[in-house]
């Protein structure tokens, strides 16, 4: 619960949006949209395996991103990474297979996995407020 709680607050554009989530200790679980368009990493190094994780996904597209589309991506994620760390909630896993595009190629960051939060941050470092 205490991620639940953690992910509500990480409401964002460029972070991946908690839909749902069971609180039952035989099935816990968190429920995210379906992002069709894989991983930044996918993308980025289109192996056999990526391929065929898109392929899985139902991906439409190329697989491949222009220079643009690279940029724009890390650009989302940083927005992502700046909004969580506002809200006092750092990361601790960045990384390209942790920004998921959807099936237009627009990406979002995570929120969950290796992320702690840090409300000891606002007394040590009161700038961040």
């Amino acid at each position: 619960m205490d991620e639940v709680s953690s992910l509500r607050r990480c409401a964002h554009r460029n972070v991946l949006p908690l839909l749902g989530y069971c609180g039952s200790p035989q099935a816990a679980g968190i429920v995210t949209a379906l992002m069709r368009g894989g991983s930044l990493d996918d993308h980025l190094l289109l192996s056999p395996d990526a391929r065929a994780r898109l392929q899985q996904l139902g991906f439409k597209g190329t697989p491949g991103l222009s220079w643009s589309q690279r940029l724009s991506a890390l650009c989302d994620a940083a927005r992502a990474l700046v909004h969580l760390h506002s809200n006092l909630i750092l990361h601790r896993d960045v990384k390209t297979a942790n920004i998921l595009l959807d099936g237009a190629l627009l990406p979002l960051q995570t929120a969950g996995g290796e992320r702690r939060v840090y409300p000891e941050i606002t007394r040590d470092c009161p700038r961040l407020l």
